[in-house]
């Protein structure tokens, strides 16, 4: 079965705060009554997380008609067009009707067009954003996804409690923000001296890569230097997260180009 998956642009947010990252428009978005013979799925890119730490998602639509004609219509806008039903530990159900703030990978453009052949599959790989206050406390939860009136299966995933240098990153978390990407805190008059703060005494904790690129971007786009921007970057080259490596590589390799290199 042959595989199309995109992994361009990944709409950030939290197990907690969404920061706005970039808006894309919703135009021509299909209706869950052309998505017959279409199978949502979903998986998590790994078992376990800690507090506030971000969800990676891969969504994935498998095209099962029989029929020789493939599907067509709008480019799926899964974190716009999506829910999550959230099982707790203690069995309470709470339902997420909004995941994102921004679409990821782009805006539907007039006339564009996109596809799934029969059997063939597109997958994207998203962060959806849900309230801390639904996955904060440790134990076990159940995510059941739905996409367009389609239900995927369910995931289950560990919030574990954090430990040693973990838990104090996280308790400095808890007051302040509650954000690994210090979005909203930036935004505040002490938030880029809590975020520099944060990776001096934290970057070595498992939340640390998040805030070193969330570093890197403040000295990039806001206090727009380029050294210091390049030193935190060049630290996420080995990440173990693939997202957080390449988006570091891409900024090292656009601050290169800037600089005529």
């Amino acid at each position: 079965m042959k595989v199309i998956k995109l992994f361009g642009t990944i709409c950030v947010a939290l197990l907690g705060i969404v920061p706005a990252i970039a808006q894309s428009s919703v135009l021509g978005e299909t209706s869950a009554n052309s998505l017959g013979g279409l199978t949502f799925s979903v998986k998590s890119n790994k078992a376990t997380y800690l507090p506030y730490e971000p969800l990676f998602v891969t969504f994935e639509l498998t095209n099962n008609t029989q029929a020789q004609t493939s599907y067509s219509g709008a480019r799926p806008l899964f974190l716009i067009h999506s829910s999550v039903q959230v099982t707790a530990p203690d069995g309470a159900v709470s339902c997420v009707r909004f995941l994102s703030l921004s679409s990821g990978g782009g805006p539907n453009l007039p006339g564009q067009k996109f596809e799934i052949k029969q059997g063939e599959r597109f997958a994207e790989t998203l962060v959806p954003a849900i309230d801390s206050r639904y996955l904060e406390k440790p134990g076990k939860y159940t995510l059941r996804f739905s996409y367009s009136g389609l239900d995927s299966n369910s995931i289950e995933i560990t919030v574990a409690e954090p430990m040693g240098l973990d838990e104090e990153a996280f308790r400095f978390l808890a007051n302040h923000g509650k954000d690994i990407w210090f979005g909203r805190m930036l935004q505040e008059k002490d938030g880029p001296a809590a975020l520099k703060t944060f990776v001096q005494r934290f970057e070595s904790s498992s939340y640390g890569d998040f805030a070193v690129l969330s570093l890197g971007k403040y000295f990039l786009n806001v206090e727009m230097n380029l050294s210091n921007a390049q030193t935190e970057f060049a630290k996420l080259r080995s990440s173990q997260n693939t997202f957080i490596a390449d988006t570091a590589k891409k900024h090292l390799a656009a601050i290169a180009r800037s600089r005529g290199n």
